[in-house]
C-alpha cells in the first residue's frame, strides 16, 4: 500500500511538472493592425448674416411732454429695504384718451423688462428691483396714435 501511495505522489509530480512546461504553449498571434485614415470633410460654411434688425420702440425716441390737455401722471417709488419698484397711475386730464401705458425697467444687472400698467386711476404694478441703481421709463400711447415718453 505504501508503494502505491508513493507511486501516486510521483505520478502527480510528473503530471504537474509537465503542465508547467513553457515550450508546449502555442505562440500568441498579434492581429494585423492597419490604420486606414478617414477622408476629412470640411464643415459646411454658414453664410454671414447681418445683425438682427432692431424695431424701434416707444422707448427709443427722445423724451417729450404731451400737450397740457393730454397730461397724466405716473408715480414710481423704490422700497429701500426690499428693492421692489412700485408704479402707480395717478390719472390726469388726458386719462380717458389713453390707449396704453408701458413701464420699462432697466435693472443694474442689465436685465430689461417692459410691463403694462392699467389705465384706471390707482392701478399699480410691482416690479422686483435690485440694490443697485435701477432705471424706470414710462411710455404713454394715446388713442390718436401719438406716444410720449
Amino acid at each position: 500500500m505504501q508503494i502505491l501511495t508513493i507511486l501516486a505522489i510521483v505520478a502527480g509530480c510528473v503530471i504537474i511538472a509537465g503542465c508547467t512546461d513553457k515550450n508546449l504553449q502555442s505562440p500568441v498571434q498579434t492581429p494585423d493592425l492597419t490604420v486606414t485614415p478617414l477622408p476629412i470633410t470640411p464643415l459646411p460654411t454658414t453664410p454671414q448674416t447681418s445683425e438682427p434688425t432692431h424695431t424701434p420702440s416707444l422707448f427709443d425716441q427722445p423724451v417729450s411732454e404731451p400737450p397740457v390737455d393730454l397730461y397724466v401722471s405716473v408715480s414710481v417709488q423704490k422700497d429701500p429695504i426690499y428693492s421692489t419698484i412700485t408704479a402707480t397711475f395717478d390719472g390726469g386730464k388726458g386719462q380717458d384718451l389713453i390707449q396704453s401705458i408701458q413701464v420699462r425697467t432697466t435693472l443694474s444687472t442689465g436685465n430689461v423688462s417692459t410691463r403694462e400698467l392699467g389705465k384706471k386711476k390707482g392701478d399699480v404694478i410691482t416690479i422686483p428691483g435690485t440694490k443697485g441703481v435701477d432705471r424706470i421709463q414710462v411710455g404713454i400711447t394715446y388713442m390718436n396714435g401719438l406716444s410720449y415718453l
